[in-house]
């Protein structure tokens, strides 16, 4: 069975009911810290008990090959402002470079590259909102090269970042 982490299903009534209820503890620290843990657990028996269950049962057996992208994916946030090869990654969680990026893009729907890019324009388009200039959000999400940001960042979001 070919899975992926990234799947859809419309949500039954128990599932929508447990997941609002949880929402609306966010707003209440105290129903937060005391009924936050049993409403996820909750959350998961309707997940796994749902005719979807089996391919989240799949995905869980594939923990440890999930684990191992997770913790590039956690390199790759923390080091955004560096060029972090792929084959840094792959030798960082122990994988051949063919069998990384084939198991990165298998769970993520990304080349390592494509979800590089994505999170640092992202990033820097937050860097926008906040108030910072174009060049200094571009430099901040990890680009060098102000014009190579900026048409990334029109290809990514369908404008010019001084338009965001």
């Amino acid at each position: 069975m070919n899975t992926s982490g990234i799947f859809t299903a419309p949500i039954n009534d128990n599932l929508l009911d447990a997941t609002i209820r949880l929402l609306k503890t966010l707003d209440n620290p105290a129903e937060a810290a005391i009924l936050g843990e049993s409403i996820i657990d909750e959350i998961y028996y309707r997940i796994l008990s749902d005719e979807q269950g089996g391919a989240l049962k799949v995905l869980l057996r594939q923990q440890g090959q999930i684990q191992q992208i997770s913790k590039a994916v956690e390199h790759l946030h923390k080091n955004l402002d560096k060029n972090v090869s792929v084959d840094e990654l792959a030798s960082l969680v122990s994988m051949s470079n063919s069998g990384f990026h084939k198991k990165f893009k298998e769970v993520m729907h990304l080349s390592p590259l494509q979800y590089t890019k994505l999170i640092r324009l992202n990033k820097a388009k937050t860097y926008i909102m906040e108030g910072k200039n174009v060049s200094e959000a571009g430099y901040m999400g990890g680009y060098n090269s102000p014009a190579q940001f900026s048409r990334e960042y029109k290809r990514q979001f369908g404008v010019v970042p001084s338009a965001t």
